[in-house]
């Protein structure tokens, strides 16, 4: 499986009808800060699902949050996602957005 981090941000990347991929960033929850997604990439791409992890085992530590999709058909879609206080109503601290051109099959 590909995975995408915060390196990938404002890229274009190629999957084929088929593929899954993961995108995974740094969440901080005990801050109030969490990724929200914005746009999940319908009809071209799916989200199967979404989990966090924690690589330590601090209590209240940052950890990872990710998310796996599955490339459905054809097409140009973006995924986007942002990083706030969802109780807070300003711009978000960070913001992620993936395009993708899915084609082919696998």
């Amino acid at each position: 499986m590909r995975q995408f981090n915060e390196q990938a941000d404002a890229t274009t990347v190629q999957v084929t009808v088929g593929e899954v991929f993961q995108i995974y960033l740094a969440e901080n929850p005990t801050t109030g800060f969490r990724w929200r997604l914005d746009c999940a990439g319908a009809p071209t791409c799916s989200l199967i699902d979404d989990y966090f992890s924690v690589p330590g085992r601090l209590p209240g530590g940052p950890g990872i949050h990710h998310w796996n999709f599955k490339a459905v058909a054809s097409g140009s879609t973006t995924i986007c996602l942002s990083y706030a206080r969802r109780w807070q109503n300003s711009a978000p601290a960070r913001t992620f957005r993936l395009e993708i051109r899915a084609g082919g099959q696998s």
